[in-house]
């Protein structure tokens, strides 16, 4: 089963590849996005960019993935923080103008997140720079909804990402629910 996904994987991690030099030919304006947290789950991220993304498995090194809330709300969202010997799991996903106009909508840009660019490692293409979201303003720690937490782990397994980065999206959880005093 895990060569399966590996070939899978390759397969994908080709198509993307292929897309990003066919697109950087045609002057189209798209949009390399590095998806991590409740992003990552096709279902989600789907219903946010109204329809397909080719995506790939990427990381985002001497970062952690952390549950805060922004703008004084109860309940936590997935944000990054820079952070030695840390990696986020995510996806590297390929957006059209108009997708990533979709998603900027739904992800508050910039009220409750700002785009940021980042270097990713992306499966099977390297090192590349992206757009990600960042909470705006000052950010408090806090657990997010059971909802947001289930679909970043649907994400990770999508990705065909294992038990470690389940373990690591935990310890963000026990994190902000110790932070905030649950």
């Amino acid at each position: 089963m895990l060569k399966k996904a590996a070939f899978f994987a390759a397969i994908a991690a080709g198509v993307l590849f292929l897309l990003l030099v066919l697109l950087s030919s045609t002057g189209k304006e798209e949009r390399l996005f590095f998806a991590y947290g409740s992003n990552l789950d096709a279902k989600v991220i789907r219903a946010r960019i109204g329809g397909l993304a080719s995506a790939v498995p990427a990381k985002l090194h001497s970062y952690r993935l952390v549950f805060e809330a922004p703008n004084g709300r109860e309940f936590g969202l997935p944000n990054i923080k820079e952070s030695n010997n840390s990696s986020v799991a995510g996806a590297l996903y390929v957006l059209s103008k108009e997708q990533a106009e979709r998603l900027d909508k739904a992800a508050g840009v910039p009220h409750i997140y700002r785009k940021a660019r980042v270097r990713v490692f992306a499966q099977g293409i390297g090192e590349v720079d992206a757009e990600t979201y960042v909470l705006a303003g000052e950010p408090s720690p806090a657990p997010p909804l059971k909802s947001v937490f289930a679909s970043a782990i649907e994400g990770l397994r999508q990705f065909g990402y294992g038990k470690r980065e389940e373990e690591e999206l935990a310890s963000a959880l026990w994190e902000a629910e110790r932070m905030r005093g649950r």
